[in-house]
């Protein structure tokens, strides 16, 4: 894991951008899954596929002094609140494609709660879990995290030794993805994404107040 941190750190400093992540098989934990989210936090352009399966993630929604700080719903609401996901492509129209996000076969405990979770405190009207990692059409809801899962129900049995070692959330991590899902402002040098929805929800108000007698 010492190594996989080095190269996630290299990746960053060096400011190498990336559209594919495979990382599987890497007996990745909680530290490695940090260095990777931070990585992935400081990088400008959005990846279309990270694979970490068959790692020794381990991530609890129902354990810890605030159920929901693990290090896997950290990833996830940094995602939320990146500028670059989801990603958009102009292909006969605009559309949305999902982050192909494989993280089956490692210790995520109630992993169905996990995704609940996420969706309540993001807003499931703005957080889309999709059966393929096909593009769809953008139908202009606005969507702030939108994911492809394969496999992600599928885990393994609880590892006793490897649960032990679990890590708290690095503060840097921390500071990119913080409890309280929506945090869009912490992005470096964007707007965050509800501001955003905020002004236009304005300028639309604007022009109807303009439009009456």
């Amino acid at each position: 894991e010492e190594s996989l941190c080095r190269v996630m750190e290299t990746l960053k400093r060096l400011d190498i951008r990336i559209e594919r992540l495979w990382l599987a098989g890497n007996f990745m934990r909680e530290r490695g899954l940090a260095a990777m989210t931070e990585y992935m936090w400081n990088c400008k352009d959005a990846l279309v596929e990270v694979d970490v399966t068959d790692n020794e993630i381990v991530a609890d929604p129902t354990t810890g002094p605030e159920p929901g700080n693990d290090m896997v719903t950290a990833f996830l609401r940094c995602l939320y609140n990146h500028s670059a996901y989801p990603l958009m492509l102009e292909h006969g129209g605009m559309k949305v494609l999902p982050l192909l996000l494989r993280m089956g076969g490692n210790f995520i405990s109630h992993p169905d709660k996990l995704l609940r979770q996420i969706r309540s405190k993001g807003g499931r009207s703005h957080v889309r879990i999709c059966a393929s990692a096909d593009p769809y059409d953008h139908g202009g809801q606005k969507e702030y995290l939108s994911v492809c899962l394969p496999e992600f129900l599928t885990q393994r049995a609880t590892n006793g030794s490897v649960a032990a070692a679990a890590a708290p959330v690095a503060p840097a991590v921390a500071a990119a993805a913080p409890a309280e899902a929506p945090a869009p402002a912490a992005a470096p040098g964007q707007n965050g994404k509800r501001e955003r929805g905020k002004k236009e929800k304005k300028e639309e108000k604007e022009k109807k107040r303009r439009k009456e007698p």
